[in-house]
């Protein structure tokens, strides 16, 4: 049975030792609630670059042979316009890269085909061959097996 004079004398340490623990329960579903949050708000906030980005091509006509398979990058260069465009399709990638390293975006499937499909562009390709040694090693070693993996 239970010993009342014990539990009365040790009523004090019960309540803290109770408190202690229910703060700290409390604190790590706080925690695991506010990673959720983080998570979709980094969702969010990527799917609203990802849209802002690609406005700019839709309303932008000359922005279209970027992805022409075909380009002659000696006779048609590139644009300052088209540089500017694929450099913010590179921060953004950059920034999901980056979102995923840190656990808080989920890496979409099929990307590994639209990183490989997207450098297949000679534009891009062109774009990426002179900004990829100012680029961290992480990111250009992503980019290198992506574009490099069947």
């Amino acid at each position: 049975m239970i010993d009342i004079s014990w539990l009365a004398e040790h009523m004090k340490e019960i309540v803290e030792y109770t408190g202690i623990i229910g703060g700290l329960l409390y604190t790590g579903l706080s925690l695991r609630i506010d990673a959720r949050v983080r998570r979709a708000q980094t969702i969010i906030e990527i799917t609203k670059q990802h849209r802002d980005i690609w406005s700019q091509f839709l309303d932008k006509p000359q922005l279209k042979q970027i992805f022409n398979r075909n380009r002659d990058m000696a006779t048609h260069p590139l644009a300052d316009e088209e540089v500017h465009f694929v450099n913010f399709l590179f921060h953004h990638l950059r920034a999901t890269f980056y979102a995923r390293s840190a656990g808080i975006f989920i890496q979409p499937e099929g990307l590994k085909q639209d990183i490989r499909e997207f450098f297949s562009y000679p534009a891009v390709a062109s774009v990426w061959n002179s900004v990829q040694q100012a680029s961290d090693d992480a990111f250009a070693s992503f980019v290198k097996r992506n574009v490099s993996s069947k």
